[in-house]
């Protein structure tokens, strides 16, 4: 069986470098939107199967953070800011509606331009989507 490394070595990902975790220095500090695990103006990765709860989990998030509300989850989150999220499975419609449920459920205006989607089709990532593992499912900026 192919490691994950194998398996993304086998596609043309010219622009991308493959690091081992194990060679990746210490960073130095951070600041965070979320948890130390989204760090602020940073791309965020959430990957997993079809169905796991990655673009709820990121949708949720993102419109907490474009609100401006303090916490999300329990955990405080930074102020107001800017969110695009790139997903692989979930279409414009679903994300509107979806994004729609969250909007009303916390009660807040989404500032024009504050919370942005785009789709990324199948033929940019070289597999479908939940195949291989290598799908860009959140990222936050």
């Amino acid at each position: 069986m192919k490691t994950i490394v194998e398996k993304a070595t086998e596609y043309d990902f010219k622009h991308l470098e493959l690091v081992d975790f194990c060679d990746i220095p210490e960073p130095g500090p951070k600041k965070w939107v979320w948890f130390e695990q989204v760090p602020e103006k940073e791309v965020t990765l959430l990957f997993g199967l079809p169905g796991t709860g990655k673009s709820a989990l990121a949708l949720c998030l993102g419109m907490h953070v474009a609100c401006g509300l303090p916490a999300f989850l329990g955990q405080n989150i930074g102020t107001g800011s800017n969110v695009l999220c790139i997903d692989a499975e979930m279409d414009r419609d679903i994300f509107k509606h979806r994004g729609e449920l969250v909007k009303n459920k916390l009660d807040k205006v989404v500032p024009n331009g504050s919370l942005l989607y785009c789709r990324v089709n199948d033929y940019l990532l070289g597999t479908k989507c939940g195949e291989e593992g290598l799908c860009p499912l959140g990222c936050w900026n």
